[in-house]
């Protein structure tokens, strides 16, 4: 008797997050010339006539400005000159000894005491971040690659400081120090140049030429994985959720089982399989730490059935903890518990978005193990709809859904066969990608053009007229038979299928995937997206207008993905709701009831429907949906 391993994918999307960052500096905070520059706000100096209350802003906040300029030595170290100098009062004086050791700490000398105190530690060494997590961040800030960090609340960037605070967070309220009173404007020196912006810029992810070749082939795996699913309906999906759980389980694998896996995902072998998702669910989830508008995170788990007396290989849970982060749990599926157990991993894994993975009739007591993996997005739009602009309209001739609207500047592009508009989250490190067809032109057509190369947006930025329905869309997608048909039949073939790697060997019996699911919701609003993507692909940009009109009232894709890889997260189309709108409840007139004269029938475009002038009734009215009275009519 064989039995199934069981391969589950549980996906979701939602809004919001943060980003962390860490690493030893790529260049030195202190360097000769370097100024930094500030707002300078102290209300209580603020000159007012007598027995008047003080003057507004302008007369509280002036410019000053930190430099480094000159050496000096003191007990035998080197130390910068740093000079603060006072635009409002014209005074420019000296203001302290400072210098950085090798690790990347800034030190100043007190010459009160004589000795000198450490002002911050660029390295992270001292101040690991939240949950001492060490994930480097890389920000790219005019082809110079930095390190950003985040500390007690506060973001930096090496070489620069901390986002509003200055150079160093200086903890004496002392009016002439770098402190609390001050904003960051800006720093400058020799070839550097921050804004305030510059903190909280998209993350850059650093990517190999081998790297980037990967990420291609695998969103060549996406497209083809979401032209075999879309079918004629509404879909959301998450190509990289299956590229996780199926990486994971590859491990298991042996032979041809293994080698067609990796030909499916884009891989050339399984370590370079897992060093690429190990790196990306790292990537990813630190991204969120600089922007706390959006997240980004990746799962994996699994389940094995000691009931059965199944053990997973030690070699297999070593790789599956190291690259996935995933810990397997034993469990006897004959509990009556497991199934709850897995359902409520799912929904923890998804804040609440997926509720039950698996269902009843789904779930095998009898199965060797189950292996999941959840993404869970959330993103807050960088520039948010109007709730007060949404109205209910036509979407495709055929329904009425509340259709968000605004104008605004954004990325754009065309072609002869679609119009696509990039809509970004928070900073812009993740990004909705819508693409919708042109009038004459199909879904199919659209995305039977896409690729892992030529899909993302080439356009430019210009004044758009936007229309996007506000939706929910909920997949549960069976990927036995697609999978098997994108080149990995082998995997579930009960006789032909090597899955040695996974288990230890129980009365020989042979092991394959007895299911392969994925479960999938998204949530697309005038705030943001739980699980928004929508796609615009490679369009030669020739001649581009300078304004727009993007109205998505007919069916359209879109793609989720992270802007400097381009790796796709999510895909989609949306194909309307089977029957939203403000319309209220059918009315008591079905296919079969006549409607006379007397009745207001109108169509969904608002335009009344006249009498036939062979029929003096409207009995005859042509299969659709109608607006009579407030009331929604189906013939």
């Amino acid at each position: 008797m064989k039995k199934n391993a069981l391969l589950i994918f549980g996906t979701w999307l939602l809004f919001a997050s943060t980003a962390l960052a860490a690493g030893n500096g790529l260049r030195p905070m202190l360097v000769q010339g370097k100024t930094w520059w500030y707002t300078y706000h102290h209300f209580e100096d603020s000159e007012s006539a007598k027995g008047q209350p003080a003057s507004p802003i302008e007369t509280a906040s002036w410019e000053v400005s930190y430099t480094l300029r000159g050496d000096t030595a003191i007990d035998g170290r080197q130390y910068m000159k740093m000079y603060r100098r006072d635009y409002r009062h014209g005074s420019n004086r000296y203001y302290g000894a400072l210098r950085e050791d090798e690790q990347g700490r800034v030190w100043q000398y007190n010459a009160d005491d004589e000795k000198e105190f450490m002002l911050c530690d660029v390295t992270c060494s001292y101040y690991p971040g939240p949950e001492n997590m060490a994930i480097p961040d890389v920000v790219n800030i005019g082809g110079q690659l930095l390190h950003r960090w985040r500390w007690n609340g506060f973001t930096g960037i090496e070489g620069v400081g901390f986002a509003e605070k200055g150079l160093i967070r200086y903890l004496y309220d002392d009016v002439n120090c770098i402190c609390d009173y001050e904003s960051f404007a800006f720093v400058m020196g020799n070839d550097l140049y921050f804004s305030a912006s510059d903190f909280t810029a998209p993350k850059y992810i650093e990517l190999t030429d081998g790297e980037r070749q990967l990420v291609a082939q695998n969103n060549d795996f996406a497209f083809s994985l979401f032209r075999k699913t879309r079918g004629g309906k509404s879909i959301i999906m998450s190509p990289l959720s299956v590229t996780y759980a199926l990486g994971m389980l590859n491990n298991g694998a042996k032979g041809q089982t293994q080698q067609e896996i990796c030909s499916v995902l884009g891989f050339n072998d399984t370590q370079a399989q897992n060093e690429f998702c190990l790196k990306m669910m790292n990537e990813l989830a630190a991204a969120g730490y600089v922007d706390t508008t959006t997240k980004a995170h990746i799962s994996n788990t699994i389940f094995v059935n000691k009931g059965m007396g199944w053990q997973l290989q030690p070699d297999f849970t070593h790789l599956a903890s190291n690259y996935y982060h995933a810990y397997p749990q034993s469990r006897n599926f004959g509990d009556g518990q497991t199934r709850n157990v897995i359902n409520q991993w799912g929904s923890d894994h998804t804040e609440g978005m997926i509720k039950e993975v698996l269902r009843e009739e789904e779930f095998n007591p009898t199965a060797v193990s189950y292996l999941l993996n959840a993404i869970y997005f959330k993103g807050l739009w960088s520039d948010p709809f109007e709730t007060e602009e949404t109205r209910d309209e036509v979407f495709d001739n055929s329904e009425l859904v509340p259709m968000m609207h605004k104008n605004a500047e954004m990325r754009y592009a065309e072609n002869d066969l679609c119009q696509a508009v990039c809509l970004p989250y928070g900073n812009g490190t993740y990004q909705l990608h819508v693409l919708l067809p042109r009038e004459d032109k199909t879904l199919s057509e659209v995305a039977e053009s896409l690729d892992g190369k030529n899909w993302q947006l080439q356009g430019h930025n210009c004044e758009v007229d936007l229309k996007l329905p506000r939706f929910e869309t909920n997949s549960d997608i069976n990927l036995k038979t697609v999978m098997a048909e994108l080149g990995m039949p082998t995997a579930f073939d009960p006789v032909k299928a090597d899955f040695t790697n996974l288990c230890v060997d129980n009365q020989g019996e042979n092991l394959y995937i007895g299911l392969m699911k994925q479960v999938a919701k998204i949530k697309l609003d005038e705030k943001g997206t739980e699980a928004a993507a929508i796609t615009v692909i490679g369009m030669e940009a020739t001649a581009m207008p300078d304004v727009a009109t993007f109205h998505a009232n007919r069916p359209f894709l879109y793609v989720i993905s992270e802007q400097s890889t381009g790796i796709i997260l999510f895909i989609g189309q949306y194909m309307g709701n089977k029957m939203t709108a403000a319309i209220r409840d059918v009315d008591a007139h079905d296919s079969k009831s006549e409607i006379t004269n007397a009745d207001a029938v109108y169509d969904l475009q608002g335009r009344r429907i006249e009498p036939s002038p062979l029929n003096s009734q409207l009995s005859t009215l042509r299969r659709g949906i109608y607006v009579r009275d407030g009331k929604k009519l189906v013939r």
